[in-house]
């Protein structure tokens, strides 16, 4: 017998059974709902546990009027719809805003329409009497294209807008005699009226006074003498032309007679002028006299003898010249009116001179004919001697102008020893070569004297050449500029002028570039007065070496200096890093040249190469002996410090020939030079014991570098016992053997692993492990770990990468992850998760929409919601959009990498950290 063989009928509340034969009854429980509801009525139909149906209030179950302006609640068990507040947004037809008693309407106010004119709830059209500023209006109903223009200080757009016709910084600006605009009482453009000043000829007029010319006829200026305007037959303004009075000099003029100078030059006129062939201006003669043009010849009119060229102007008529007539005239240097060739005035009446030949009395000591300073009668007719600053040829070696030793010119005019021998104003003629480090002391004399000097260099050198005056440590009372010449002297290498003490010179490697690694062999110096002006009576140029390769004693620019200049040694000939040579073909991983060691200290792994033919690739491998930071830079070809404009590089790092540590390094290094620095190139950091490779390319593929060296080294070592770099520490009992703080790792060993007094889960750093929606197994170690090279920019439209090192081994059962991550458009954000063994996980992409950062966000195959239906902050736990179960049964110890992408423009973020919670299976 089964129940629906009892009597009676099975409802919502009452149902029958049947046990072990016998009919009964079974009631629902109290407060079922029944499937028969009434809606709208602020009740439920529900059973009240005795097989009958009652019914209680629903506030849930409010009355819908469809009315977008009324509130729709219950009051108890009874429906109520309120109105909304006025104000509220609503969408009914044209409506858009409840007027609070229950009506959407388009207005209430005049800020709820687009004309701000709201009239019994309805929005009108913008008109130009509507007392507002809407529509096209540039001020209340005026302006614009449809209204009248405004009155003057009403806001404009154009110049259309305002009464005055001229907008003025959007303001309307009452008419103005300059605003180039017909207005106000002009009679014309910005002339005639009350207001303005006359117009000229053409322009419009209403009464005489508007015009220049004082006559307006037919309401047009008419053109006069006195208008100020060129018009009628004048040739320029008021003058010119058969009416009007001739015109000045530089006015434009058509024939001679048009101008005051009677002269006009390609239509204008010019300035008398002593050659115009006019008799114009002050002149006396045609061109000649008066106080403007020169005197006049002989015959000539004058008016006095200063316009004679003679100097003697009788009946005003200029006379010839006659020497001895007591004036100078003619081709006469003085006339004294004798032939006496002892005074002032010698024979063929010209002005005494030392030189001449003849002796003045009282005046010169001699005179030899001639301006020679190198014979018996110098400079100033005085008689030679000792001292006085001419060298008399075959007499004095020198003469520097006084008697004094110790200026290279002693007493007696004799060279001293170490100096100059001129002449030695050219490379030809400069002294034979000394070798650096050396002084020589010399005088700049006479006026535009220069002095040349050879030395040689040894070996590779840094150098220094300095100025000094003539006690060869201070500069005093001299100005000097000096070059710095190439083997053959002609090539002027560097020059300077007062770097050094005062007015002194001073080039120095650690400033000039030309002056370091100067290749062994003969080089010049020129010394001479600052502006070539002056003398200078003595001097000392000092050649001395800021550093010289082989003297055992690394300076300077040198990179190395092993006291030697042998190349094969790992210090070439001029002090620079010998690198190891690439071995072609190279130009695959596979084929790397290396691997080689890199040695601890600063010079670190050199080796060397070429990127040729276009297009080679080079490739390197290097081992690291433990735990590093490193550093790797390209350079040209002279090695560390330098990289010349041929170079241009590329360089990526690799772990293997499939998997690079971070992108390609264009740049970073000394000009086109590439580095990778691990300061701030982080990937470059606590990178484990191994091989490594490196890709060496030309920018753009596009060209040959015909030499460049790579540098390789070493800037924290984790083992050595100093703490750099990167490293938490380096050596004792709570440093782990990759350099690490020991950290709460094990979560659930009961074990104080950092010894910080907090155990498991009472430790901060547990925090994502002990949080997890489902523990991890019985018999599985719970094991987190937190970023420790965060926080890392994620730069815009790039990437970039957490590595953090497990060490607990084991095998993986389960694994979470948690993010906080900075961005303002989360939905450009990509994160991927790659295992030690190479596994990668997506585990949020594009998510977020225009929404910001994920702050806490703990990614588990074991939480309910996925991350694809989250928003932002996504603050919690969500499923990653690959499940994280894929790396079930892997090794849980090596390097665990998180890969952050931004794949748009335009904003840029930052990972602040990451944490990873394992439960591994021993």
């Amino acid at each position: 017998m089964a129940p629906e063989d009892c009597p009676g009928t099975d409802t919502d509340c009452a149902s029958r059974t049947c046990d072990e034969g016998v009919c009964g009854v079974a009631y629902a429980a109290q407060g079922t709902a029944t499937t028969d509801q009434s809606a709208g009525d602020c009740k439920q139909s529900v059973c009240d546990g005795m097989g009958e149906i009652t019914s209680v209030s629903d506030a849930t179950d409010v009355l819908d009027d469809e009315n977008p302006c009324t509130a729709d609640l219950c009051d108890g068990d009874a429906p109520i719809n309120t109105n909304a507040a006025a104000g509220t947004a609503c969408s009914a037809g044209v409506g858009k805003v409840c007027d609070g008693e229950g009506a959407c309407v388009e207005c209430i106010q005049a800020a709820d329409c687009a004309s701000n004119v709201c009239v019994s709830n309805t929005c009108v059209a913008a008109s130009c009497m509507d007392a507002v500023k809407n529509g096209s209006e540039t001020d209340i109903d005026c302006g614009g294209p449809d209204c009248t223009p405004c009155n003057d200080a009403s806001p404009c757009a154009l110049p259309s807008d305002c009464k005055s016709g001229v907008c003025t910084g959007g303001v309307c600006v009452p008419p103005a005699c300059t605003d180039t605009v017909k207005n106000g009482e002009e009679t014309d453009v910005d002339c005639g009226g009350p207001s303005c000043s006359p117009c000229g000829p053409e322009k419009g007029c209403s009464v005489d006074g508007d015009c220049v010319g004082g006559t307006c006829s037919g309401s047009v200026c008419v053109p006069t003498c006195t208008d100020g305007v060129k018009n009628a037959n004048e040739t320029d303004a008021d003058c010119g032309g058969p009416l009007c009075n001739k015109c000045a000099d530089t006015k434009t003029c058509s024939i001679d007679t048009d101008c005051t100078s009677d002269v006009c030059k390609s239509g204008v006129c010019a300035a008398p002028a002593c050659n115009d062939g006019k008799l114009n201006g002050t002149e006396i003669g045609l061109d000649c006299g008066g106080p403007t043009c020169g005197p006049c010849g002989d015959g000539l009119p004058c008016t006095g003898n200063a316009d004679c060229t003679s100097g003697v102007c009788t009946g005003n008529v200029c006379q010839a010249p006659v020497c001895g007539d007591g004036v100078k005239n003619g081709a006469e240097q003085c006339d004294d009116g004798n032939q006496d060739d002892t005074d002032g005035c010698v024979t063929g009446c010209k002005t005494a001179t030392c030189g001449d030949g003849f002796q003045q009395a009282g005046v010169e000591a001699c005179d030899d004919g001639n301006q020679i300073n190198t014979d018996g009668c110098v400079a100033g007719c005085q008689v030679a001697t000792c001292g006085d600053g001419y060298q008399q040829t075959g007499v004095e070696q020198c003469d520097d102008g006084n008697q004094a030793a110790g200026d290279c010119c002693a007493a007696g005019c004799m060279i001293e020893a170490g100096c100059e021998i001129e002449p030695n104003n050219t490379c030809a003629t400069a002294p034979a070569a000394v070798a650096a480090p050396v002084t020589f002391r010399g005088s700049i004399r006479p006026v535009g004297d220069q002095d040349f000097y050879a030395f040689t260099v040894p070996a590779t050198a840094d150098l220094k050449i300095e100025t000094f005056d003539g006690t060869g440590s201070t500069c005093a009372s001299i100005d000097t500029v000096i070059e710095f010449r190439g083997s053959t002297c002609t090539t002027v290498l560097a020059t300077d002028d007062e770097s050094g003490i005062n007015s002194c010179s001073m080039l120095t490697s650690t400033v000039n570039t030309p002056l370091r690694r100067v290749a062994p062999g003969t080089y010049y110096v020129r010394v001479e007065d600052y502006q070539n002006n002056g003398q200078i009576p003595s001097y000392t140029v000092q050649i001395s070496f800021n550093a010289l390769c082989g003297d055992g004693v690394k300076a300077g620019s040198e990179q190395c200096d092993d006291g030697n200049v042998a190349n094969g040694d790992g210090c070439a000939s001029n002090c620079v890093i010998e690198g190891k040579p690439e071995v072609e073909p190279n130009d695959t991983c596979a084929a790397a040249t290396g691997p080689f060691p890199v040695p601890v200290g600063a010079e670190g792994l050199l080796l060397s190469g070429a990127i040729t033919p276009i297009g080679d690739d080079d490739w390197y491998a290097f081992t690291l002996p433990g735990t590093a930071d490193v550093w790797i830079e390209t350079f040209d070809a002279n090695g560390p410090g330098t990289c010349a404009s041929t170079v241009d590089t590329v360089i990526q790092l690799y772990s293997d020939c499939a998997t690079p540590v971070g992108p390609e390094q264009d740049q970073g290094g000394i000009s086109n030079c590439s580095r990778i620095n691990p300061s701030v190139n982080t990937y470059a950091r606590r990178l484990p014991a191994g091989t490594y490779r490196v890709k060496v390319i030309d920018y753009q593929d596009n060209s040959t570098i015909p030499a460049y060296k790579l540098q390789v080294k070493i800037t924290a070592l984790c083992g050595n016992g100093v703490k750099e770099g990167t490293e938490e520490c380096d050596g004792g009992p709570s440093c782990t053997a990759t350099c690490d703080i020991l950290r709460e790792v094990v979560c659930n060993d009961g074990i104080d692993d950092d010894n910080d007094g907090s155990i498991d889960c009472a430790d901060s750093e547990c925090a994502l492990g002990c949080g997890l929606a489902t523990p991890c197994a019985a018999g599985e170690k719970l094991v987190v770990y937190n970023s420790k090279d965060t926080p890392l920019a994620i730069p815009d439209w790039d990437f970039t990468s957490s590595t953090i090192n497990a060490g607990v081994t084991g095998t993986i059962q389960r694994a979470a992850v948690r993010l906080n991550i900075s961005h303002l458009w989360i939905e450009d954000v990509d994160v991927e998760l790659t295992s030690p063994a190479g596994t990668l996980i997506d585990l949020t992409s594009d998510n977020g929409g225009d929404g910001a950062n994920y702050v806490s966000t703990v990614l588990d195959d074991t939480c309910a919601n996925p991350i694809t239906a989250g928003m932002p902050p996504f603050t919690g736990c969500y499923s990653p959009e690959a499940p994280l179960a894929t790396l079930n049964g892997q090794a849980s110890a090596g390097a665990w990498k998180l890969v952050v992408s931004d794949d748009e423009e335009y904003v840029s973020g930052t990972l602040n950290n990451w944490s990873l919670a394992i439960c591994v299976a021993p």
